[in-house]
């Protein structure tokens, strides 16, 4: 199971000119930190990000003599780097802290490109793996589900079989908001929820590609 994080950028990258910044930026252990290309393809590379934490601390030992030990710990996270689509930055399994990810990264994307969080348009995307990718709706989160003028509601709906047909008499057009959503496509799994996160089963990540 591979989770992901997406931002979008306003202009699509450029790959010599991203994959220059990457290489300037090169880790080695004397600066202790820097990136490291896994995967290099034409329309996006695969990257790693390692940061080298070193803390001294004294120890004592059974005769009373201080000993100054040295603990490293390492900070990482694996992105990529997608030069065909402005949903271009995409983190692996992204670290709790995404904020410091996401601003390490920047540092690599042009200065006058904005870079903002992806808000994924469910219904849009409902209607895209549908039709395109043949997918199963197996489950949706909804609100704003509007009862009367006072009352709004929230609901969870799951099936064995496909909710499509039900979700789209019920809610497709109305001012029902789709929170999340799951996939089944080809027999593997995908959740995507409206803050850019993906999950799925399996290591393709280009099956992602298409779903954003």
């Amino acid at each position: 199971m591979i989770k992901v994080k997406v931002f979008h950028t306003e202009n699509s990258l450029l790959r010599d000119s991203a994959l220059s910044k990457v290489n300037a930026k090169s880790y080695n252990d004397e600066d202790g930190f820097g990136f490291i290309i896994q995967d290099d393809f034409p329309a996006y590379c695969k990257i790693q990000y390692i940061e080298k934490n070193t803390i001294e601390r004294q120890i004592e030992t059974p005769l009373g003599d201080l000993n100054t030990i040295e603990e490293v710990t390492y900070y990482k996270f694996i992105f990529i780097l997608r030069y065909t689509s402005n949903n271009s930055i995409i983190f692996l399994n992204p670290p709790r802290n995404i904020k410091y990810a996401s601003d390490i990264v920047r540092g690599i994307i042009p200065e006058d490109c904005h870079v903002s969080q992806l808000k994924l348009d469910l219904k849009s995307s409902i209607e895209n793996i549908k039709h395109k990718r043949n997918g199963k709706l197996k489950s949706v989160t909804l609100s704003n589900i509007l009862y009367d003028t006072q009352t709004q509601a929230k609901t969870k709906l799951n099936s064995t079989d496909d909710l499509y047909e039900f979700y789209t008499k019920n809610f497709k057009n109305t001012i029902a908001k789709v929170d999340s959503t799951v996939f089944d496509i080809n027999g593997e799994l995908y959740e995507l929820t409206e803050s850019g996160r993906v999950t799925f089963q399996g290591d393709d990540i280009e099956s992602v590609f298409d779903l954003l």
